[in-house]
């Protein structure tokens, strides 16, 4: 029979009624030309059985017309070896239609050529099934143009393997819907190359939820340009890990608003870097809230600027700790605002060093309540200048302990106004030493 089917002509071959097609072996399908099938019609193409359909040759294979191959059921679709598929041009695998694409193996899908691959519709390629897409190599993923990679259904996209997310170049990414984008897993997500996430539109990145922003690498996060830090929501921004945050450029960090400042936790505040923290602009540190000023450390507390400082509020300044307090440089401590001065704690003016004391000017001593300069230790008054201590008013004089009294420096009482020391009362008198006397 296979002689006999080699010496029919295409005339002969076209005249064949379907029941005879349909009964042709195996044998005759391998024996048929590439013109022979190209001589077949579409009512006896669907005659084919799926036998026929696998022991067709690769090369009369080629003699498929597209018209013919449309009408293939899905079951004679799935009946194509490998060889088979792989031996369609371009042309012929354009014309499946999507209901046939569908109907491949994972095995067919994977043997088609990268030619083929781009040769599919969208539609098509979104026609898969979660298990061909997955089955697809890194080549073929590679392939896929940006509208087959923006058709992608979010089942599809969130089947692919961490290799193919690789795969995709920096413009698949950039293709990606933001439904796309949130369909992602944390593995994904974390697999994706710093290009690549550098590449995210800030709409897609706003799309990423709480957890998916967690499994982005340092690196990654360091990738990411100020357009897109400062299109983060607050949630997000408060989702950070510490480690993260601390991989930002001062630049990028200080570009946050302050709406995002505000959402940062403690724990994140106390994670910055002290170059971090010396970057932030002062109306982003004036936001802060006492609980985030409280969660900085002493080594952020002296890499703060003076400037920083300055600009902080009687109500921060009051919510430092003692410890932050000492923490701050002298500089710092002259200049804290005398309104703000005014409003520490006694525990806090106590905590100061002699350095801090020092370094205070005249008018900011002249600002201190009755009830700060009486709680000022003796070393601490010890180590004002003799202007600075004449500075102050009789009203201040008054308030100052006997102990306080007793503590000053023979240069200091010397150089006391006589205006002061009258106000003195008899027991401040009392407490004056012989050496000062």
């Amino acid at each position: 029979m296979p002689s006999i089917i080699s010496a029919l002509t295409t005339t002969q071959i076209a005249g064949l009624d379907t029941s005879s097609i349909a009964a042709l072996t195996t044998a005759d399908w391998a024996a048929f030309s590439s013109s022979q099938i190209a001589a077949l019609g579409t009512e006896q193409m669907a005659a084919i059985s799926t036998q026929g359909i696998a022991a067709i040759s690769t090369s009369a294979m080629r003699g498929w017309e597209t018209a013919d191959l449309e009408v293939l059921s899905t079951s004679q679709l799935r009946a194509f070896t490998t060889a088979g598929l792989v031996a369609l041009d371009t042309t012929q695998i354009e014309g499946f239609t999507s209901t046939q694409v569908a109907a491949l193996s994972t095995t067919q899908v994977r043997a088609l050529e990268t030619a083929d691959i781009v040769a599919l519709g969208s539609t098509d390629v979104a026609a898969m099934g979660t298990a061909q897409v997955a089955s697809l190599s890194t080549g073929q993923i590679g392939a896929l143009t940006t509208d087959q990679v923006a058709n992608l259904t979010t089942a599809q996209v969130a089947g692919l393997g961490t290799q193919q997310i690789v795969a995709l170049n920096t413009d698949d990414i950039q293709a990606l819907t933001t439904a796309q984008v949130a369909a992602l897993s944390t593995l994904q997500i974390r697999s994706m190359e710093t290009a690549d996430v550098a590449a995210l539109e800030t709409t897609d990145l706003v799309a990423l939820g709480t957890s998916q922003m967690m499994a982005l690498s340092t690196q990654q996060i360091g990738a990411l340009d100020t357009t897109q830090l400062t299109s983060l929501t607050t949630s997000q921004i408060a989702g950070l890990a510490t480690s993260q945050l601390a991989s930002l450029s001062t630049s990028d960090l200080a570009a946050l608003d302050s709406g995002q400042f505000v959402a940062l936790t403690t724990a994140q505040v106390a994670g910055l870097t002290t170059a971090q923290i010396a970057g932030l602009e002062t109306t982003d540190l004036v936001e802060f809230s006492t609980n985030q000023i409280r969660a900085l450390t002493t080594s952020q507390i002296v890499a703060l600027q003076t400037t920083q400082v300055a600009d902080l509020s009687s109500t921060h300044i009051a919510a430092l700790s003692t410890t932050q307090v000492r923490a701050l440089q002298t500089a710092d401590a002259a200049a804290i605002d005398t309104t703000d001065l005014a409003a520490m704690s006694t525990s806090q003016l106590a905590a100061m060093s002699t350095g801090q004391i020092d370094a205070l000017g005249t008018t900011q001593l002249t600002s201190l309540t009755t009830s700060q300069l009486a709680s000022l230790s003796t070393s601490q008054l010890a180590a004002l200048s003799t202007s600075d201590l004449a500075a102050l008013d009789s009203g201040q004089f008054v308030a100052l302990t006997t102990a306080q009294v007793a503590g000053l420096t023979t240069a200091q009482v010397a150089a006391l106004e006589s205006t002061d020391l009258v106000e003195f009362s008899t027991n401040q008198i009392r407490a004056l030493t012989t050496s000062q006397i």
